[in-house]
Parts: C-alpha cells; sequence; structure tokens
C-alpha cells in the first residue's frame, strides 16, 4: 500500500497502517 504522509510516500508492510486503522494488515 502507498499512503501520502507529511509530503511523503510511504511504502510499508502493514506496520504503518495498523497505527492508522488499528488493524494490522500485511501487504
Amino acid at each position: 500500500y502507498v499512503l501520502p504522509v507529511n509530503d511523503e510516500w510511504w511504502l510499508g508492510s502493514g506496520v504503518y497502517l495498523s497505527e492508522v486503522t488499528g488493524e494490522y494488515t500485511p501487504l
């Protein structure tokens, strides 16, 4: 997944997304 954060593109394995949604989704 790709998320624009602070004008930067974060490419992650689900760790950052888990902080946003509260769920762990490895992608």
